[in-house]
């Protein structure tokens, strides 16, 4: 892999190779970045400078990422994405383990412009790869279905006979037809108030289908978070404005 690697390119591999010319053994570096790895993650869950955790987090996982890119995939790179967006976002600003240690007065920060640039970064990320699949021939005639629920590696938990499949192929293209729809007019349905809600749906939907029957757990996992973080709260937080104004132009109209 490493004649892939371009030589500026900071890896694993080639970190092991500087501690070793320090004295640290492989193992020792391996060891060490495991719980460098573990330790990190639990600071940005529990809120303990997150932004600096996920910015060293970050620079660790490209490392782990660019030196084996032969065994990586979407989910890595999303991974890379979620990181870089809580190194903008202030995601321990409230409820956090920083804030009960040091208590001090918070700044108000208003998240909304790396929240919109967030939302507009899964609409483009749907559209254009339900476009790349509208393209090809092979999600129109369920060939791409046909494929991945028959691939080695999925469908290995529950274990489903699809072979019933090659007696109902219309199945299969009102799948991958469903599939490039919903990706497609992803971002045309989700930024409209009256069929936000059903768009999310199908999307989660989407995605639960992809982890049960591919078994690509971490990957539905994650958009499915980027999903409800950017719109499903984007619901509450605009019906909280709507329940807060309500009563505030009742006031006015009686005085």
């Amino acid at each position: 892999m490493n004649v892939f690697t371009p030589e500026w390119l900071i890896t694993f591999p080639k970190i092991v190779s500087f501690f070793q010319s320090l004295g640290i053994s492989e193992a020792s570096t391996i060891v060490i970045t495991k719980v460098s790895f573990v330790m990190l993650c639990l600071c940005i869950i529990t809120g303990f400078y997150a932004r600096t955790a996920s910015f060293l987090l970050l620079l660790l996982q490209i490392a782990l990422l660019k030196g084996s890119s032969f065994f990586v995939y979407g989910a890595d790179f999303f991974t890379s994405m979620s990181l870089f967006y809580l190194i903008l976002f202030p995601s321990d600003k409230n409820f956090s383990l920083r804030n009960f240690l040091f208590k001090r007065k918070n700044r108000n920060v208003n998240p909304t412009p790396t929240k919109r640039l967030f939302q507009i970064h899964i609409s483009m990320a749907y559209f254009f790869s339900g476009l790349d699949k509208l393209l090809g021939f092979n999600w129109w005639n369920g060939e791409s279905i046909w494929k991945a629920v028959h691939l080695p590696y999925s469908n290995r938990d529950l274990n489903i006979d699809f072979s019933w499949f090659a007696e109902h192929s219309y199945l299969l293209v009102i799948i991958g037809w469903s599939t490039i729809i919903i990706e497609i007019c992803y971002p045309f349905f989700i930024w409209h108030k009256k069929t936000r809600r059903t768009w999310l749906m199908l999307t989660i939907s989407m995605h639960l289908g992809i982890s049960v029957v591919l078994n690509l757990y971490y990957f539905s996992a994650i958009m499915i978070i980027w999903n409800l973080t950017n719109f499903y709260f984007e619901e509450q937080r605009i019906r909280v404005r709507k329940d807060i104004a309500i009563p505030l132009n009742n006031g006015l109209e009686t005085a």
